[in-house]
C-alpha cells in the first residue's frame, strides 16, 4: 500500500509516471538487495532488522527524489538538449552530494558495526548494505530506467 503511495506521489510531483515507477523500482532493488545479503550471511531479520530496511527505503526514494529535482530543474533551463543528456548532467551535478552524505552516513555505520555491540551488529550491517546499494541504484538504476522507458515508449509509438 505504501508503494503504491510513493509511486503515485512521485509520479504527480514529476508529472510522469515512469518516474514513479523507476523511483520505486530503485527501492525495491535496494531493500530486496539487503534482505537478501542478510539471508545469505544468516543474519536474523528482526525487528531491528525491519527497522533497517524501512531506513534503506526513505534513505533510497530521498536520494533518488533529489536527483530527479534536479533533473526537473534542468528540463526547464535547458529545453533543446535530450532527456539522456540532461539526466546525465543531473546526476553529475548532484553525485559530489550523493558521495558525501553517502560516505559520512557510512563512516557512521561502519563506528556503530565495530563498536556498537552485538545488538547494533546485524542493523548496522543491514544498513552498510543498503546504504551501498542505494547509492548505486540512485545513480545508475532509476536514472536509467527513466531513459529506457522513455526510449520504449517512442519506439512503440512509431511502430
Amino acid at each position: 500500500w505504501w508503494m503504491l503511495c510513493i509511486l503515485l506521489y512521485v509520479a504527480l510531483r514529476f508529472l510522469h509516471l515512469d518516474f514513479g515507477f523507476d523511483g520505486v523500482s530503485s527501492l525495491i532493488h535496494d531493500v530486496v538487495v539487503a534482505t537478501g545479503l542478510m539471508c545469505l550471511t544468516k543474519r536474523p531479520i528482526d525487528l531491528l532488522g525491519i527497522t533497517a530496511l524501512l531506513t534503506i527505503a526513505g534513505y533510497s526514494i530521498n536520494d533518488t527524489i533529489v536527483i530527479y529535482d534536479r533533473v526537473r530543474e534542468n528540463m526547464r533551463l535547458s529545453r533543446k538538449a535530450n532527456l539522456a543528456e540532461i539526466i546525465n548532467l543531473s546526476v553529475n551535478q548532484c553525485l559530489g552530494r550523493t558521495l558525501l552524505t553517502s560516505l559520512t552516513v557510512m563512516l557512521t555505520l561502519l563506528a556503530l558495526f565495530q563498536f556498537g555491540g552485538t545488538m547494533l551488529h546485524d542493523f548496522s550491517f543491514c544498513l552498510l548494505v543498503g546504504m551501498v546499494s542505494g547509492v548505486y541504484s540512485t545513480v545508475y538504476i532509476a536514472s536509467a530506467l527513466v531513459i529506457s522507458w522513455r526510449g520504449f515508449g517512442k519506439k512503440a509509438a512509431t511502430a
